[in-house]
């Protein structure tokens, strides 16, 4: 089995790679989506489509190392927050007490 820091490479690798497609994919797409009467072609649109499926893969990988991270650190009690942070952000995003908690705030959500 792999170390769990070349499984993190290899991850962020892999969505550095489908990241980048995808803003390349974002920026050109209007440049050569149409023809020149004006007219949205069909096949530039599968390019997202194809692109939606790695970008799929690339959430349940992150999704699935975030939850690894998650029960990682909950087994451990040290002092260190931003692992910690790091680990909750995203699956708590407001506070237990009803107000607005620091993931709410970086969200931006009400």
């Amino acid at each position: 089995m792999m170390e769990s820091t070349t499984v993190k490479r290899v991850i962020s690798a892999y969505l550095a790679a489908v990241g980048l497609a995808a803003a390349v994919q974002f920026l050109a797409f209007p440049f050569y989506a149409y023809d020149s009467m004006g007219e949205r072609l069909d096949w530039p649109v599968t390019v997202w489509l194809v692109l939606d499926w790695f970008m799929a893969v690339g959430l349940a990988a992150l999704v699935a190392t975030t939850c690894k991270e998650k029960k990682r650190r909950g087994a451990d009690h040290s002092t260190d927050v931003r692992g910690w942070l790091g680990a909750n952000f995203m699956f708590y995003p407001e506070s237990t007490d009803g107000g607005r908690g620091f993931g709410a705030e970086m969200l931006g959500s009400a």
